[in-house]
């Protein structure tokens, strides 16, 4: 699987297409989907074969290929072959195992321009292809450097030869082949001994073999032998200069008519170089293995808070470097490889204070048992200070990650997962027959890969995050996942990561189920002691209410007794009086007294019944 932690703080600005040649479909379509995530200036084209891929270059420019070394058919060092003899520019990259030593120290000869250990991750081959374009950008502008002041050579008039400290001619300008009457191809094949009638040397410098060695330039009117026979009067000015990482010497032959013009045309030169040397962004030294610098140019003096050059070059290197012991390290491997490359060293700078460098140089050995460090560093301070920073970051957060018991997981807006922990390897089976692909939309259909693929696309399409409870079957056991999926964005707003946790809620599912049943229990168990309670309180008041009806059954029965009496004793008189005659005024008088005593038992069966109704 590859795993990327983190995008690159600087994206590929140089526009490039890139070739990517893989006979396996998933890993072949991962690495094309991660260098595409991570953007930049990138096109990106795939291949499964080797065959496939040398049609392509036929066909089209690419500015990188990227091989495994195993492919069916034609293999990659083939495939490397062929394309290095047919585009020499082009960006060789290849995948290998660390047990293919062999085909590796092949590819060297091939022309490989690096190598990837599987395996790889997309960040890293990501900043290998980076590293590889810039180099090659670097080294296309050197050469057009070179390039532009060989022809600046090719331009003057004057004769110009370079040879190494063997006398061997390395290079010569048409001016010097019309001078000498040889052709350029003729001069490549000769000692500048042979060309020069007078060997310097023996007449003033006494080192035969190489004057420059001795002096840094000699001037002499000599004779030059042509291919004809004839001796031409010029002079000659020999310079000890580095000519593509050697020492050498150039010899500038000129009429002496035209010794100004072209002191002229050299001081030009000399001052581009030297313009070049001060303005370059690296911080360019010379030094020799007891620590003095020997030459510097400004950026360097600006770098280490110097205010001018001369004040640096009276401070030993020794001085610069926070370890002794690192120093000496340093020392130790450039006289066994004789080059160091990109190593990080802390330095000091006048004011105290330290800063983090990028170191590379090489050991320059002169004939004469000289030895010096050339060699630039960069400042990697504050690269050094966030890698620090985001190292611990990354750290804590994997500690984190690893101990909590939700499933914690990053993926890409292409659905590209760059980081889960154990817990959710667990749940998501990931590793798993189906399930290795790194890329979600990979992975076969079932419940929880259907929910992050929603939640992908829902977070992608501008909607608010997912959260949501989901039913799912796993390990022959039934789980309730509680799945939130959240969008991490960069300072332009544009969704970079998607953060995503899932927490297993099966427990608390339950729980509520369990409270559900007993919550059914308990209502339908207090509705009966509800009605039992009512029918219970019914019975209390319906007995209330006999006992109540009883006492004034018992009342209403003396109020009634007693207006019955009444009447019962009036009938008696009335009857009594009738024997003996009744007076009309006293008749009158018991019935209107019987009435009243009537009345008054008519209102008392009212009252009952008005109390039996309520």
């Amino acid at each position: 699987m590859f795993i990327a932690m983190i995008t690159p703080n600087h994206k590929i600005k140089v526009k490039s297409k890139i070739l990517l040649v893989e006979d396996e479909a998933q890993l072949r379509n991962s690495l094309r989907r991660g260098l595409t995530a991570l953007k930049g200036e990138l096109e990106i084209f795939t291949s499964p074969t080797a065959e496939r891929a040398a049609k392509l270059f036929d066909e089209d420019h690419f500015d990188v290929l990227v091989t495994d070394l195993i492919l069916p058919g034609m293999d990659g060092l083939e495939l490397i072959q062929k394309i290095k003899k047919a585009h020499p520019e082009t960006i060789c990259l290849i995948i290998t195992a660390a047990a293919e030593v062999d085909s590796t120290i092949k590819a060297l000869q091939y022309g490989v321009d690096n190598f990837l250990k599987k395996p790889v991750s997309i960040n890293e081959l990501y900043l290998c292809i980076q590293k590889c374009i810039q180099e090659k950008q670097f080294h296309r502008q050197n050469q057009q450097t070179r390039q532009n002041f060989i022809d600046f050579l090719n331009s003057t008039p004057d004769g110009i030869i370079i040879s190494d400290v063997n006398n061997k001619i390395l290079f010569s300008n048409d001016s010097a082949a019309k001078l000498t009457g040889f052709s350029t191809d003729e001069l490549a094949n000769l000692d500048i001994t042979e060309i020069i009638g007078i060997t310097p040397a023996s007449e003033n410098i006494g080192e035969k073999r190489n004057p420059a060695l001795n002096e840094t330039t000699y001037k002499s009117s000599i004779n030059t032998i042509t291919n004809k026979g004839k001796n031409k009067y010029i002079d000659i000015t020999p310079t000890r200069i580095y000519w593509y990482g050697q020492q050498a010497v150039i010899y500038n032959f000129r009429d002496l008519t035209d010794r100004l013009k072209i002191e002229s045309q050299m001081k030009k030169a000399t001052q581009l170089y030297q313009s070049l040397f001060d303005n370059i962004h690296l911080g360019l030294f010379r030094s020799k293995p007891g620590g003095k610098l020997i030459k510097v140019n400004k950026y360097l003096a600006k770098l280490l808070g110097y205010s001018s050059k001369s004040e640096l070059l009276k401070v030993n290197t020794a001085d610069l470097y926070a370890s002794a012991d690192r120093r000496q390290v340093l020392i130790d491997q450039i006289h066994k490889q004789l080059s160091v490359e990109d190593e990080e060293v802390l330095f000091n700078k006048k004011d105290g204070t330290q800063i983090w460098i990028s170191l590379s140089g090489n050991l320059i050995a002169s004939e004469n048992g000289d030895v010096f460090y050339n060699g630039y560093i960069k400042d990697i301070s504050q690269q050094k200070i966030i890698k620090e920073k985001l190292e611990i970051s990354l750290e804590r957060f994997k500690f984190l990650a690893e101990n909590v018991t939700d499933a914690i997981f990053i993926i890409t807006p292409e659905g590209e997962i760059l980081f889960y922990n154990k817990h959710a390897g667990y749940i998501f089976e990931i590793g798993k027959n189906g399930y290795s692909s790194p890329n979600l939309f990979d992975w076969p259909d079932t419940t929880t890969t259907r929910l992050l693929k929603f939640g992908l696309k829902r977070i992608i399409s501008g909607r608010k995050p997912l959260r949501k409870q989901t039913k799912i079957d796993l390990h022959n056991k039934t789980l309730w996942l509680d799945t939130n999926l959240s969008p991490i964005k960069n300072r332009e707003g544009e969704i970079e990561l998607i953060f995503g946790i899932s927490r297993d809620i099966t427990v608390l599912k339950e729980t509520e189920k369990k409270l559900e049943s007993l919550s059914s229990g308990l209502e339908h168990r207090l509705l009966q002691e509800l009605n039992k309670h009512r029918f219970q309180q019914q019975a209390l008041i319906q007995k209330s209410k006999l006992e109540s009806l009883g006492e004034l059954s018992s009342g209403m029965a003396h109020e009634i007794n007693q207006p019955l009496a009444s009447i019962s004793m009036g009938l008696e008189n009335i009857l009594i009086k009738n024997s003996k005659g009744i007076d009309g005024a006293y008749l009158e008088s018991k019935c209107e007294s019987m009435l009243e005593d009537v009345a008054r038992v008519e209102n008392i069966i009212d009252h009952i019944i008005d109390s039996e109704d309520k």
